[in-house]
């Protein structure tokens, strides 16, 4: 969510960009980060910190938003039809890899 400006960009500019967001909808590296610390239990309200689902990111909705086409993955043999067909045309290009 630091970025998403970039969408309207690509689509202003109408950048030859494919762009393949990995959507697991948490803050997974600061899961690590804690159990490297020694944290065996999370509390509820540190779980929630780590949460990117209530409400949940919908990048499909959100790119296209930004006049970016997209689409919505959750397996790996769609995900390479998308990507082969997302390099090969022309502007912007947006898939979310749900994770």
């Amino acid at each position: 969510m630091y970025t998403p400006q970039a969408l309207w960009t690509m689509a202003r500019e109408q950048a030859n960009v494919l762009a393949v967001i990995c959507a697991n909808h948490r803050y997974a590296i600061l899961e690590g980060e804690m159990a490297n610390l020694g944290f065996n239990h999370i509390g509820h309200n540190a779980q929630q910190m780590m949460s990117l689902s209530d409400p949940t990111i919908d990048w499909v909705k959100l790119a296209s938003s930004m006049g970016v086409e997209s689409a919505k993955v959750e397996s790996t043999p769609a995900l390479d039809d998308l990507v082969r067909n997302g390099i090969n045309r022309h502007g912007p290009f947006v898939i979310e890899a749900l994770l």
